[in-house]
Formats: structure tokens, C-alpha cells, sequence
């Protein structure tokens, strides 16, 4: 994993994130952990939102992370309203960013306490940090590629499954 600092991070590894919703495209993200950190890379997933509330399967993903008693580290949980939570302190210390928030379900604007952290995640993505999109980045109408709200900048998107037509349509 590249390090926003150019280069292989010091120890040949580097910080990932990933912001993992309470659908079945935060599943992907816990994926994404549990193999990076199988690699041993420096990853942590980040639930926002309640893990009672997840699907079948990306509740059993989310139970395969957080049994690995020794990976303690390798996960939090926020509450998408918490408005005191301090996403630029932590996105500071964030080499590469995966977007698995929101994907082929969203139909309503990302709006309040996500569309606060869509933005730090831009942001921060401006100041050098990588972000990789999960099905594709989170704002992005898989049917008709409007922006609903607010939508990640992403660097590359990795799609899963069967095409969406949203990647493909402007903007």
C-alpha cells in the first residue's frame, strides 16, 4: 500500500480505512480488513452506523472481524449523527481510504452526519490521502450517475457483480 508521503510507509506499511456503512456495501468493507490485515497491513474498518442493523451477511463479516480477539484494533463503531465525532483528526492519520459506505441501494441524498464525513473524506483526499470506491464511490446513483447530495471523489472503484450504468453517465 502506497503512502500519502510518496513512497512505501516507514516499516513498508501504511494506514487504511475503511467507512463502512450498514448495508451490505460496509460487508464488502469488512472484507476488505480482514484480508488486509491477513497480509498484515495496518487496516481498520469503520462502522457508521449500528451493527444491529446489518444484514445477514455483512453482519456475519462484521462478527468475523471483531471475534479476532487479536485484532482489538481493527475496528470502531460511530453513530452517523454524532456531529462532535472528528473526522479530519482521524482521516490525518489515514494513507488510503475505502469508500464502503453506500452502494447499488442508495436512492435518497447523503445528507447530516455522513454527507459531514463524504466531505472530510474529499477533502482529505485533496491534501494527498488515496481513496478506493467499493461497487462504486457512495453518492453515486448506480442507475443514472446523479450525485445524490453529496458523492466520494474517488481514485479507482473497484465494481463487483454486474455493471452499473451510473458509472458510465455523466457527471
Amino acid at each position: 500500500v502506497e503512502s500519502r508521503r510518496g513512497g512505501v510507509a516507514a516499516g513498508g506499511r501504511s494506514r487504511v480505512r475503511a467507512f463502512c456503512g450498514a448495508g451490505n456495501n460496509g460487508g464488502d468493507g469488512f472484507v476488505a480488513v480482514r484480508h488486509l490485515r491477513a497480509e498484515g497491513i495496518d487496516a481498520e474498518a469503520i462502522l457508521v452506523g449500528d451493527p444491529a442493523r446489518l444484514p445477514a451477511d455483512a453482519a456475519a463479516n462484521w462478527r468475523r472481524l471483531v471475534e479476532r480477539t487479536e485484532w482489538r484494533n481493527a475496528w470502531r463503531v460511530v453513530e452517523p449523527a454524532d456531529s462532535g465525532f472528528d473526522w479530519a483528526a482521524l482521516l490525518a492519520e489515514t494513507d488510503v481510504a475505502i469508500d464502503a459506505l453506500f452502494g447499488t441501494g442508495l436512492k435518497r441524498p447523503i445528507a447530516g452526519g455522513l454527507a459531514r464525513l463524504v466531505e472530510a473524506l474529499n477533502a482529505e483526499r485533496v491534501r494527498g490521502m488515496r481513496t478506493l470506491a467499493v461497487d462504486l464511490p457512495s453518492g453515486i446513483s448506480a442507475d443514472t450517475g446523479q450525485i445524490l447530495g453529496v458523492a466520494i471523489e474517488a481514485d479507482r472503484t473497484v465494481t463487483i457483480s454486474l455493471p452499473k450504468p451510473g458509472l458510465a453517465l455523466e457527471p
